[in-house]
Formats: C-alpha cells, structure tokens, sequence
C-alpha cells in the first residue's frame, strides 16, 4: 500500500515541508536533531496532528486533504504510531541505532 504526502505546516518560528512516496517494502527513516519536527511528521501522518496545506494519502485512500477540507478521524485511518524511547536500543549508540535496520538485512 502506497503512502504519499505532502504536508506543510507552521508551527511557530518551525516550518515543516515534507514531499513523501514510500511503496510497498520500502523502508523510510526520519532524522533530525531535537526539535526538527520529526515527532510532529509521524503525528501528523496519523491524524493525530493538523496540517495547514497538503494531504496524506494511503493506498489512494484520503485521509487528510486541505484543499477539499477532508481529514479522516485517526481512529479511521487505520495507521498505528508507537511512541519510543529516544534510542531504540538503549545499549547501542545512535550509529549502532541507525544501522541497525541495514545490518539485519544483510548490509556492512
């Protein structure tokens, strides 16, 4: 089920532009420092958070579309946002977090 957005909202002096595809199988990481709105992306990918312009569309369905002023409850969407520790893997170090994915499917 293919995923595309594009989501631009304000949020104070922070700006978030984000132009997304993702395909089926495809991997997508979000990374920033502290502050760079990556939390605000996946929140509002899930409805938990508006959007001032753009959409977000799953599988050709529309969740959230500003210019036909259609937002889909997040409870409808069927789109699961798990909140996590800052590392996924507490004992490891950003690098070692980061690589992880890579590493397991075979990448060095």
């Amino acid at each position: 089920m293919t995923l595309d957005a594009s989501l631009h909202l304000q949020l104070g002096t922070l700006g978030l532009h984000l132009e997304l595809s993702a395909t089926p199988g495809s991997v997508v990481a979000v990374l920033g420092p502290n502050g760079a709105g990556k939390t605000t992306i996946l929140r509002c990918l899930a409805g938990l958070e508006g959007i001032d312009e753009g959409y977000v569309l799953l599988g050709g369905r529309v969740l959230e579309d500003r210019g036909t002023r259609t937002s889909m409850a997040p409870e409808r969407r069927r789109v699961a946002f798990v909140h996590q520790d800052h590392l996924l893997f507490p004992h490891l170090n950003v690098l070692d977090n980061v690589a992880f994915g890579p590493r397991s499917a075979g990448a060095s």
